[in-house]
């Protein structure tokens, strides 16, 4: 997750739309929890962009292909450290000891709130509507398969055994 604050509404409500079409989760409310932050400010005809320490300047207008690729050098090895792995969120990428994986949308999603609702957990419901938003019926078993298949997936990739714990409807990464 993202945290993009930007000087121009209309443009942040654009930028986010576009991040969505990329599967890449943002937020412009500072009240939601967030990996990283990008600040992205209009200034006459350039765009200026800062995260970390690193800062880039760009012409207006501009692609959006370029924007983004630009947007994700600033994050590039960037990562969480989990336990014994490191979790690459704008990469979508699971690592340990030089092993990698990359994760599909629903299994980074679903890493994604684990992390950052390691203190607390993440309600099952929650995590279904976030990702299958436009499913009538909720499902908690086509969650759970996900979650296993998620399991499986890092234990053969990058031999971590991923250790997720329900309790009362609330998902919960636990982490050694």
């Amino acid at each position: 997750m993202i945290l993009i604050k930007c000087n121009d509404e209309f443009y942040t409500k654009i930028i986010l739309a576009l991040f969505a079409q990329k599967k890449i989760p943002t937020t412009f409310e500072k009240s939601k929890k967030y990996f990283f932050e990008l600040n992205i400010f209009f200034e006459n005809s350039q765009l200026k962009l800062t995260s970390f320490t690193k800062s880039s300047y760009l012409k207006l207008p501009i692609p959006f292909e370029l924007l983004f690729s630009d947007i994700k050098n600033h994050f590039d090895n960037k990562f969480i450290k989990v336990g014994n792995f490191n979790y690459e969120p704008i990469n979508q990428s699971i690592t340990r000891n030089k092993q990698s994986i990359n994760l599909n949308y629903i299994h980074n999603i679903i890493i994604t709130n684990l992390i950052l609702n390691a203190d607390k957990g993440v309600d099952k419901i929650f995590l279904y509507k976030l990702i299958w938003s436009q499913d009538k019926d909720i499902q908690i078993n086509k969650l759970d398969t996900h979650i296993t298949n998620l399991k499986n997936k890092i234990k053969k990739g990058i031999n971590i055994d991923l250790k997720i714990v329900t309790n009362t409807g609330i998902l919960k990464l636990i982490i050694d």
